[in-house]
């Protein structure tokens, strides 16, 4: 049940983002009026109206269709991504380690030439 107060705002325009986030589907709840009569809720195409308002707003809509398979197939390639940049870290961590003396030892020679 929404209000009439509710529905009216809905009705002017900037709130309909807002109205439309609470309402969550195609159906528009009933109300009471102004006179205390009950006005029954009926079947809405909102998707269009929301769409212009979005893009009154600068707000770009898209389709999207939730697909499980895509979110397994996305998990694992992470996964297997993961394993991959911890596999590589090693080895710049092993090379750092054996080349660090090198390069020190290079770089207190080129101070000392220097002075």
């Amino acid at each position: 049940v929404v209000p009439g107060s509710a529905r009216k705002l809905h009705q002017e325009g900037e709130t309909i983002l807002y109205a439309v986030t609470i309402l969550r589907g195609q159906y528009t709840a009933g109300y009471y009026d102004e006179d205390g009569q009950f006005q029954q809720g009926a079947f809405s195409d909102f998707v269009e109206n929301f769409r212009n308002v979005a893009r009154e707003n600068r707000i770009i809509m898209r389709e999207f269709n939730f697909d499980p398979n895509v979110v397994q197939n996305a998990a694992e390639a992470r996964a297997q991504l993961e394993v991959e940049v911890n596999h590589l870290k090693g080895g710049l961590v092993r090379w750092c380690r054996a080349h660090f003396g090198e390069a020190f030892v290079a770089w207190i020679h080129l101070k000392a030439i220097r002075m």
